[in-house]
């Protein structure tokens, strides 16, 4: 006598980015294809998102990137039968975006190595280091240094920024002081 099991047939899950490069806080759409009914969790790195119920052979959920050191990070699919890389960047925000020479300027940065030492520049001049905690998160503050009027660069890098990718900048403006 010979008895016959149902036997799903195994698709594998496969997923595609709507970016492979972005910085913390990026909205990514993660799709992918499967068995119908098929219950797909994502996870970035080691973090989990909520699960996603296939009603087809394909699904889609939006992820954003979690606080993170820059580089190579794995989006996986369900345990990781389904694997692809994204590329943090590191990313920096200003206090203001105007002022005047003395001004004291509040640099907040995301997405940095760990451990390591941020050097933060204004108009290419070293004003102040940093040191990113765990997640790549650092801020520091200075004072606008004695210069014309004009936009001035801001510029954060860590020392594994790759030569032919530029440094995150902001500008800043500093309109001509009344006197």
């Amino acid at each position: 006598m010979v008895i016959f099991a149902p036997v799903q047939a195994a698709i594998g899950t496969t997923i595609t980015l709507s970016t492979a490069t972005g910085t913390v806080g990026t909205t990514v759409t993660v799709t992918g294809t499967c068995v119908a009914g098929d219950i797909i969790t994502v996870n970035f790195d080691s973090i989990p998102f909520p699960s996603v119920t296939a009603t087809t052979t394909t699904w889609s959920t939006a992820i954003t990137v979690p606080a993170t050191t820059a580089g190579n990070h794995t989006i996986s699919a369900n345990s990781a039968t389904a694997i692809t890389t994204f590329t943090v960047i590191p990313r920096i925000s200003l206090s203001r975006t105007t002022g005047t020479t003395g001004n004291s300027l509040q640099v907040t940065g995301n997405g940095y190595a760990y451990p390591s030492s941020v050097n933060v520049n204004f108009n290419g001049l070293l004003q102040t280091t940093a040191n990113p905690d765990t997640g790549g998160n650092f801020s520091v503050t200075f004072n606008v240094p004695a210069i014309a009027s004009g936009t001035y660069p801001i510029a954060a890098t860590d020392g594994t920024m790759r030569p032919l990718q530029p440094p995150p900048t902001s500008p800043i403006r500093l309109p001509p002081q009344l006197r």
